[in-house]
């Protein structure tokens, strides 16, 4: 089981608990068939497909790197069908409406365009906000 996957699992169940919820009663919450389908996320069997964790977002008020353990980027690195999860993350409403009240329009735009690149330009991108973090003529803190 990869990191991300083991860090979604148990960000579910520790979740899930806090709000006192049975997995059945979560199931219901996010609308999905039944409780087995919760297990296999908490068991780390399965993973929630993005509808899915936005409402799960929505329901435990938190950000989705709060339930991922990992920036969203990272999360959508370990994914093996990024083309699959581009595509429901662009048809995707929940998402969208998620997205901009956590982070603004601007930043979901970005996010948009960012889904448009190759692998190459996605690691281009990582590499430069990398070094743009890391130097601190960049840092409003440092």
């Amino acid at each position: 089981m990869d990191n991300v996957r083991e860090s979604l699992a148990k960000n579910i169940q520790k979740y899930r608990k806090n709000l006192n919820l049975s997995q059945q009663e979560l199931a219901k919450a996010v609308g999905v068939k039944s409780l087995t389908t919760v297990s296999s996320w908490e068991r780390g069997a399965n993973a929630p497909d993005i509808s899915i964790i936005c409402k799960l977002c929505e329901l435990f008020k938190i950000t989705i790197e709060d339930l991922l353990g990992v920036s969203y980027l990272e999360y959508l690195d370990s994914v093996t069908d990024l083309n699959k999860l581009k595509k429901e993350i662009s048809e995707s409403e929940e998402f969208e409406k998620l997205f901009i009240s956590l982070y603004g329009e601007n930043e979901y735009n970005s996010f948009q365009q960012y889904c448009l690149l190759t692998a190459e330009g996605s690691d281009k991108v990582k590499s430069y906000i990398h070094d743009l973090f890391t130097n601190p003529l960049y840092r409003s803190d440092k």
